[in-house]
This record gives structure tokens, sequence and C-alpha cells, in this order.
């Protein structure tokens, strides 16, 4: 029987444990990396929309907020340089900050203000 396993997580600690143990990364020898999204390409903008537009209507808000419009994409973009778990934190701060105000939906300057609380040191 064949089981796929799938490992996750930051690529650096994730080699060091392969490194460590010759074992476990002779048993998976095939070990792809995920670095975020492009936004260099029509294509590549078009998919990280899709992509924001499928976490916009996850959010705790009765209200769409239109992350994937392309001015606002465009800013999330470079603020979490495409990299979904910068993206996470991002989005975790703002809507803590928008649920507390009483919002139904994320604003701009809810993001403005969790940017700010993003410590890239720790991502």
């Amino acid at each position: 029987m064949n089981l796929p396993i799938v490992f996750g997580g930051i690529e650096e600690e994730a080699s060091e444990i392969f490194a460590y143990n010759k074992q476990l990364d002779e048993r998976f020898p095939h070990k792809v990396t995920f670095s975020g999204f492009n936004f260099s390409t029509e294509e590549d903008i078009k998919e990280y929309r899709i992509f924001l537009k499928t976490i916009d209507g996850q959010l705790p808000f009765p209200e769409r907020s239109n992350l994937y419009d392309p001015y606002l994409a465009t800013k999330i973009y470079y603020a979490t340089l495409g990299i979904p778990r910068t993206l996470y934190h991002l989005l975790h701060h703002s809507a803590k900050i928008a649920l507390k105000s009483g919002k139904d939906k994320l604003e701009e300057y809810h993001l403005y203000e969790g940017f700010r609380m993003l410590t890239y040191g720790t991502m």
C-alpha cells in the first residue's frame, strides 16, 4: 500500500531536520518548496487575486472585503511579499482590529494597522 505523506514547515528549519536525520532524508528524496506567489506576469497576478478572493470568502465578516481588488491586492502583495504565512499574520491582526471595532468587513485602514503589527523576525 502506498500512502502519501506531506511534511510542511519553514524551509530552513525543515532542511536542518533532514540534514540531522539522514535516514529520514533518504526516505523522502523528493522535496518540494513553496516560496510564495509571484507577481510579475498577468497570470501570476490573476492567480494571486483568485487566492485572495478565496480567503476573502472565508473571513468572519458578513460582507466581502474585496481583498482581490487590483489596487488592494497589489498593496497586500507588496506588504506580504506573496508569502501565505505573512498574509495569514496580516489578516489575523487586521481582522482582530476590525472585529473589535464592530465592522462588517476589513477595510484598508485595518490592513494598515495589521501591517504595523507584523514582526518579520518571527514569521
